[in-house]
Parts: structure tokens; sequence; C-alpha cells
């Protein structure tokens, strides 16, 4: 029976982590649950790629080749993004938690160099870019695939 108000919306997502041992096995038997999502094909290689890693916390990435892991590891066009607007990239992608931080941390940071004196605020924003683009093809993988937003 079906109950339209305690009805679990989660209970049938692919993506949700296995309560059980007989969901994880329908998880391994689902032939590519990725191919499923609505997103374009460059994140649908990057995301076979952090599971390939194994997962989000990435314990086997040393066993892939450097190239793959580059790509799991660094997002050359949110570097580009970053450089230019800061964390917009990660409030389109709806990282919006992620991209108060680091805008958080940045100006932080930014204050406390203008205290002591120095101004490198180039160096800063190359810094920071560097530190959005080696963050968000994980928080994206596990927003999309996992269904949880880094950092609720």
């Amino acid at each position: 029976m079906n109950d339209p108000y305690n009805n679990n919306p989660f209970a049938n997502n692919p993506y949700a982590p296995p309560q059980t041992a007989a969901d994880a096995t329908v998880r391994r038997s689902t032939p590519d649950p990725i191919a499923r999502l609505d997103v374009s094909e460059f994140w649908k290689e990057r995301f076979r790629l952090i599971e390939k890693a194994g997962g989000p916390d990435l314990p086997l990435i040393r066993n892939l080749p450097s190239a793959e892991r580059m790509k799991i590891g660094f997002n050359w066009l949110a570097y580009l993004l970053a450089v230019l607007f800061g964390p917009i990239h990660y409030f389109v992608k709806g990282l919006w938690r992620q991209g108060l931080v680091y805008l958080g941390i940045t100006i932080l940071v930014l204050m406390l160099l203008a205290a002591i004196g120095i101004n490198p605020r180039a160096a800063v924003a190359i810094g920071m870019a560097a530190i959005y683009a080696s963050r968000i093809n994980v928080g994206y993988y596990r927003k999309i695939v996992l269904g949880n937003a880094p950092w609720l």
C-alpha cells in the first residue's frame, strides 16, 4: 500500500547509501546508474572516475593512471571561472554552502594580509581558485550521485 503522507521519497533512490546488504547487492547489480543522471558527459566521465577511485573519499586514487587522477583532482574550468568570478561556479552548481565558506575564507585571508600590511590580492585569488578547482569535482559528485550536498 502506498501512503502519500508517510512515503519515503528516498526509498528507491539508487544513489542513497545502502541500508542493508541486499540494497548493496542490488546497487552492484545495476549496470551503470551514472548513465541515467541528467548531467553532461563531462560530469558523467568525472563521476565514473570518482567511482573507480573508490567514491568521494578517493581511497583507490593511487591505483589510477596520472591522467585520470588529474581529471578527478583538478577542474580547469572551475579554476578559470574562480579566478574571474570567485565562488559563483559553486553557487551555479548548487554547492552554495561550500561557495560561501570559501568566499569567507578568501575575505578572511585578504583582511589578515591587509592588517599585516601585505597586499598580494592576485596571489590570494590564484590560490583560492586552486582550492575551488580541486574540491568541486568531489563536491558535485556527492550532490548529484550520492544525493547529499556536502556540508549540510
